[in-house]
């Protein structure tokens, strides 16, 4: 990724505010010793809806931390947060259809 943002923002990036979405300081969550420790492997699941929603959760050991969902996008703080928008959920359907390839 070139780092740039979409019209919604930079949606999925821990570590980059000191407070993650529900609260809870990011280093908790995600980090070195956090309940998703970055010194060890960890699982990425990336689910595609053909609704448009999009889901990406990580897993360690029996841990999970849901890190986007495309139903609450935004960025933080959370009063920011909203769903993303109408055109981007119909460019997503379309990447979709015409099999998108990560």
């Amino acid at each position: 990724a070139d780092g740039t943002c979409n019209a919604d923002g930079c949606v999925a990036n821990l570590g980059r505010n000191p407070v993650a979405p529900g609260g809870r300081p990011a280093r908790e969550l995600y980090g070195p010793g956090a309940h998703i420790d970055t010194l060890a492997s960890f699982d990425v699941s990336v689910v595609f809806g053909l609704s448009g929603r999009l889901t990406v959760t990580l897993s360690q050991a029996g841990a999970m931390l849901r890190v986007f969902d495309s139903s609450t996008a935004g960025n933080f703080p959370a009063a920011q947060r909203r769903p993303m928008s109408e055109a981007d959920v119909a460019a997503w359907v379309r990447a979709l259809a015409d099999g998108m390839v990560l």
